[in-house]
């Protein structure tokens, strides 16, 4: 039985799907950056609204990096930006 929480990597496996596209497509697939971009993918999906919202709190009280929370966040980062902005300007008012 495999632990919900445990990655399983099948790495010879994958690594034979991307030789059989490199040789459909004739050009090398950069793994790499297909894994960080895939990655950043899986955790922006893991993270619930109220998630973000605290993610972002952070962001804006320094207890975490712009790099971090753009990761994190991805888009929504600037949407919750300018909503911010936004409702700071209506307060303004």
């Amino acid at each position: 039985m495999v632990d919900d929480d445990t990655i399983e990597f099948q790495g010879r496996i994958i690594n034979e799907a991307i030789e059989y596209i490199e040789e459909i497509q004739e050009r090398e697939i950069k793994v790499s950056k297909l894994a960080r971009s895939g990655l950043r993918d899986k955790l922006q999906e893991t993270i619930t609204a109220d998630e973000r919202i605290c993610i972002y709190n952070k962001y804006e009280n320094d207890e975490i990096t712009k790099e971090v929370t753009e990761i994190l966040l991805g888009e929504d980062l600037n949407d919750i930006q300018k909503e911010n902005s936004h409702s700071t300007e209506e307060n303004e008012q």
